[in-house]
């Protein structure tokens, strides 16, 4: 691709607020309905309980995807600026699970990358910098860059982190502070990422010859096959499939040369990404790109279906909520990733039917309202006090670790698990 054509298409990957009318990889201008989910809160601004009244801004949320690429992607965004400011609430080392998971992410890559420790590892979208904890252990040097007001706390940590989003300026500055990175990472940030070319930008600037980008991301093949529609909120502006990928790193100087699934989240999937033109590191990219076809990836009647559970799902579960009420049973529910702020919305939860939620004592979520709601966010610690008959398992996708814990703290309740669809499970 030629310089002018490059920069064009840079600039058009750099996306505005507002209203989405063409494809945000590929520009595709005849985007296809998938779901709409109404007008919603953003996901992580919740307000204290004790504060005063605060009206709380909404967004339309609603998924389309393209019959070109394959991408499928929100029909409007909301301000980066207002969804990653200084109030924002999540923090990705609260629990032990997650922590786990991220350390053995860095020793596999540190291990299958053949990363050497006088290599510099830089993380986009850091976080509280749970993932360069792991990447310390090996003794590379680490250096984030996040754009809230977690980077304080990752800081304070020990844990050098700019406060700035990752782009062209932000890549300069790594560089200028600890030189080109062999590695950068971007775990459930890349979906975020607004400005797409200002971002790739930043990767060819902070990446060394032949350097790497691992990154990863919900996957759109489990997102439709386990009616994850809770995936789909303001920060998420795409769901990914590896034909966009694929897409995507053909207009720039990078290659796309492994693809790996993981059972995180619901199903992630893991795309390792190499600056300049290699070929692929085994047949993985090919295989997806195959599997993409099979699974109906560029068939309108696959997300008709998928909005069909969608609505099914959203019934049966209101349903059960509404029947619990009316026998006088006490729910509760459990863990408030951002995703159960899309459910709670959507499905029409308010604190009749579902009094309160909780967290880990640590979440930056307690005593806030939930979104778009007056239900309480409260210490898990009052589970063992309040005694509900029924837990509603937000973070479903953990639910058998959630159960373990809640098992091991002699906690007697019937979970509900709202997705893929509606089932109970007995402690």
């Amino acid at each position: 691709m030629d310089l002018a054509n490059r920069i064009n298409a840079m600039n058009n990957h750099d996306l505005r607020d507002g209203p989405q009318t063409k494809c945000q990889i590929c520009g595709n201008i005849d985007l296809q309905p998938v779901i709409d989910l109404g007008i919603q809160p953003l996901a992580d601004k919740l307000k204290p309980i004790d504060s005063d009244y605060i009206e709380e801004t909404s967004y339309p949320l609603e998924q389309k995807w393209c019959n070109i690429c394959g991408l499928n992607q929100l029909g409007y965004i909301a301000p980066a600026n207002v969804m990653f400011g200084d109030d924002y609430n999540y923090k990705t080392g609260v629990t032990k699970e997650l922590i786990s998971y991220q350390a053995e992410m860095a020793a596999d890559l540190f291990s299958s990358l053949e990363l050497n420790k006088s290599d510099l590892v830089c993380d986009l979208g850091s976080n509280d910098g749970t993932l360069l904890k792991g990447f310390q252990k090996t003794g590379v040097k680490v250096i984030g860059v996040e754009p809230t007001n977690i980077a304080d706390l990752a800081n304070a940590d020990g844990i050098p982190t700019l406060r700035m989003p990752f782009g062209e300026v932000a890549a300069k500055e790594v560089v200028k502070r600890e030189g080109r990175a062999v590695l950068a990472t971007a775990t459930n940030v890349f979906a975020h990422v607004q400005k797409l070319g200002d971002f790739i930008r930043g990767l060819e600037i902070v990446l060394s010859e032949d350097g790497w980008f691992c990154f990863e991301n919900h996957y759109l093949a489990e997102i439709i096959n386990t009616t994850q529609y809770d995936t789909i909120y303001h920060e998420h502006l795409r769901s990914l499939s590896i034909s966009a990928i694929v897409n995507l790193f053909s207009q720039y100087k990078f290659s796309v040369v492994r693809v790996q699934q993981t059972s995180r989240y619901g199903g992630n999937i893991r795309v390792t990404v190499r600056k300049g033109i290699h070929d692929c590191l085994d047949g993985s990219v090919e295989e997806f790109l195959k599997k993409e076809k099979d699974l109906g990836f560029f068939n309108q009647d696959t997300y008709n279906s998928f909005k069909e559970k969608i609505v099914s799902s959203k019934i049966a579960l209101l349903q059960k909520l509404i029947e619990l009420k009316k026998q006088g049973k006490s729910v509760a529910g459990y863990s408030l990733p951002a995703r159960a702020v899309t459910l709670i919305n959507y499905v029409g939860l308010d604190q009749d039917l579902l009094p309160y939620v909780v967290e880990q004592p640590t979440s930056l979520k307690i005593n806030k309202f939930i979104p778009g709601t007056r239900i309480p966010v409260l210490s898990n610690e009052c589970l063992e006090s309040s005694c509900p008959d029924y837990l509603v398992i937000f973070a479903w996708h953990l639910k058998d670790e959630i159960m373990n814990h809640l098992r091991a703290r002699g906690l007697k309740a019937t979970c509900i698990i709202p997705l893929p669809e509606v089932s109970l499970i007995e402690l």
